[in-house]
């Protein structure tokens, strides 16, 4: 991802009220592969879900699938160390569809039509990035 790329993510982060304005996009960089930066952060997610107003797990695994981090990256450990969603860290049932009783990775939003909306914005509806961002699964297959 490229500086300007970045700071278009960023920025449709923040807008449509999936990060906090507290975190910066020094971080964000960081989160996705750059230096770390003096004084990192995780990044404060803020998007809630529809249906009870917690804070959405699911979308933060939603935008890293669409961003093409793969399913072995997508650890507690990285997570809670990328992310700050609220007072609970990540944990392995936040991987899961909790109506399926399925082990593999879940990665379903209601977030998702929204997070596509960021996408386009950042890279483009015409761009073979965002083409490959609508293909992208968001369930797991079979280890």
């Amino acid at each position: 991802m490229n500086d300007s790329e970045l700071k278009k993510l960023y920025t449709s982060l923040v807008d449509k009220g999936f990060v906090s304005q507290e975190s910066r996009e020094e971080d964000l960089s960081h989160v996705l592969g750059g230096s770390r930066p003096e004084g990192f952060k995780p990044i404060k997610w803020i998007r809630e879900t529809n249906n009870n107003h917690n804070l959405s797990k699911k979308s933060v695994l939603n935008l890293l699938r669409y961003l093409e981090v793969d399913w072995e990256d997508l650890t507690l450990e990285r997570l809670n160390y990328c992310f700050c969603v609220g007072s609970v860290p990540f944990k392995a049932k936040n991987f899961k569809n909790s109506r399926s009783g399925c082990k593999r990775k879940d990665a379903r939003s209601e977030a998702k039509d929204d997070l596509y909306q960021v996408m386009s914005m950042v890279f483009g509806e015409d761009s073979e990035r965002y083409k490959r961002i609508k293909m992208i699964p968001l369930k797991q297959n079979d280890p």
